[in-house]
């Protein structure tokens, strides 16, 4: 593929309820409201062919050529090889897509910042993954991965209400009354709740501050607008299981990686909409500097909020080495067990 051809270059950034798609340079299109295009059961990973065929078609109908596509995929290590065969099958097939190539999600968030390595934590809605990331390639053995993650947050939001008495429904032909609940919850989440510039422990309890909800109900917020994000630094424990905080399993990451990787752990790339919160960067900076004995480690944050996409464009304009194509005709000698070769 010639670097001229970078503007045909269809983009899809595949997530555990949404998806990101578009065109390499331009603004992604989101497609929400997918419960399950990936799902998360333990360390298996897999995905919903379906769903992913929705996403496709909706891919196919912004523009009819048949374009070369670049998906993103999971920096999960398990069962990585299966999912990459089955989404470079669906491309060909469902897509008719003349050229496909993967990429792992943790190195698009690199080229978004234009590096090669650094250590990515993604805090998306289904999973928190922390992949350090030597000369483009993910190191596995120091791959770190939970399910607390956005939606664990959203449901701590609906626990808190329900405390107080406060339920979250509205009528809706398109999601049932627990997905709509989610989403309200994650809307809460994001326009409310914060981290707070010090530990919790270290801070006297703030006066109480009532919100008043479109549907009238009143919530009290400071009861849980700080307390949730902190979840993410401290760790919790959610409906019987326990999780660990990201300076802790961002640190594990660091401190496990070989000699001579040092440079894969100088820096922490910071993506995924649940790594937004206000002053989570600057906590997690100071957390890491405590939990690796003072060792200094950047922590930096894409500022696009698609940062796979972002990366994709990046990926797709440059002769970049670890961006391989597969061409249709490759496909259909080898079938897509030529994608165990990327």
């Amino acid at each position: 593929m010639h670097v001229e051809q970078w503007r045909r270059v269809a983009v899809v950034d595949i997530g555990y309820s949404s998806a990101r798609l578009g065109f390499a340079g331009e603004d992604p299109q989101v497609v929400d409201g997918l419960p399950g295009l990936l799902r998360y059961g333990g360390k298996a990973l897999d995905f919903d062919s379906s769903a992913v065929q929705a996403v496709f078609r909706k891919l196919s109908a912004q523009d009819g050529c048949r374009r070369p596509l670049l998906l993103s995929e999971p920096a999960t290590s398990a069962e990585k090889t299966r999912l990459r065969c089955l989404l470079a099958e669906l491309s060909f097939e469902a897509l008719e897509a003349p050229e496909v190539s993967t990429l792992s999600s943790a190195l698009l968030a690199t080229l978004a910042r234009g590096k090669s390595n650094g250590t990515v934590v993604d805090i998306g809605a289904g999973l928190t993954s922390i992949a350090p990331l030597l000369n483009g390639c993910v190191e596995p053995e120091c791959l770190r991965e939970q399910t607390f993650a956005g939606n664990a947050l959203d449901i701590m939001v609906l626990d808190a209400l329900k405390s107080q008495g406060v339920t979250l429904s509205m009528p809706s032909r398109n999601l049932g009354q627990a997905n709509t609940g989610m989403r309200l919850a994650q809307d809460i989440k994001e326009s409310i709740c914060f981290c707070a510039y010090a530990p919790l422990a270290s801070l006297e309890k703030p006066k109480e501050y009532r919100h008043r909800l479109p549907d009238n109900q009143e919530i009290e917020v400071t009861a849980f607008s700080r307390q949730i994000p902190e979840a993410l630094l401290t760790g919790t424990v959610l409906r019987g299981e326990c999780f660990f905080g990201v300076p802790q399993l961002a640190s594990e990451a660091i401190l496990t990686l070989p000699v001579g990787a040092s440079s894969a752990g100088s820096e922490v790339i910071l993506v995924g909409g649940s790594s937004r919160f206000v002053n989570f960067k600057d906590r997690l900076q100071v957390a890491l500097a405590d939990y690796l004995d003072g060792r200094q480690v950047k922590v930096t944050q894409v500022d696009n909020r698609y940062a796979s996409c972002l990366g994709a464009s990046v990926a797709a304009q440059l002769k970049h080495p670890l961006v391989r194509w597969v061409t249709r005709s490759e496909y259909q000698e080898h079938g897509s067990h030529v994608f165990t070769r990327l």
